[in-house]
């Protein structure tokens, strides 16, 4: 399996830091683990999240995430998601955040970021990334599908990237770049937001 933007990895999660905590579990429904140095332990709604957990959905959980910087994360069900750091940048309203998707479904709400706020969620074909926008990603036998629900969102694979636009999605596959994007259609855009909504309570 080949992984994209190894740089990305490196600069926001550095080897040999201690685990910080990014945020927590504001609701779940189903089963959710948590993997944690590797031990897996049940996922309760409060917990906190932790830089490098591997947040793991049954085929009936889904779970929802508040991380620093104003980003909420809906993991959907059958879905198992890495947690990377949240940077802070000195002397601005800045972080940093990245997440690395190994399959499944995730929804992304980036809400009054700082100035400079990033987000990157990686899979094992394309990195999308963004400052401002709600977007979903999902990954699932090598095909990556991207959707922009709100804001713009830059999605890179095999070298070339596009950019998406509110309403926008693209999908990728194997070692092709993003295709084109285009507005999805109404049932679709419908059963990948019914897929990935848990409201808070």
């Amino acid at each position: 399996m080949r992984w994209l933007a190894v740089t990305v990895v490196l600069l926001l999660w550095p080897g040999g830091a201690l685990a910080a905590e990014v945020g927590s579990l504001v609701a779940s429904r189903g089963e959710v683990t948590l993997v944690r140095a590797g031990e897996r332990r049940p996922a309760d709604v409060g917990a906190a999240v932790m830089a490098g957990d591997r947040v793991i959905t049954s085929a009936a959980g889904m779970a929802l995430l508040q991380l620093r910087g104003g980003l909420t994360v809906t993991v959907a069900r059958d879905t198992e998601l890495v947690i990377g750091d949240v940077v802070p940048n000195p002397g601005r309203a800045m972080t940093a955040t990245w997440l690395r998707m190994i399959e499944g479904l995730v929804r992304a709400v980036l809400s009054a970021p700082g100035d400079g706020s990033d987000v990157r969620i990686e899979t094992p074909l394309a990195v999308t990334s963004v400052r401002s926008t709600e977007w979903t990603v999902e990954h699932l036998d090598e095909h990556t599908a991207v959707f922009c629900r709100n804001g713009e969102v830059r999605v890179a694979a095999a070298g070339e990237a596009v950019t998406l636009e509110a309403d926008d999605g693209t999908d990728v596959r194997g070692d092709a770049p993003p295709t084109r994007p285009v507005v999805w259609g109404e049932p679709r855009v419908a059963d990948t937001l019914a897929r990935s909504t848990l409201a808070a309570p």
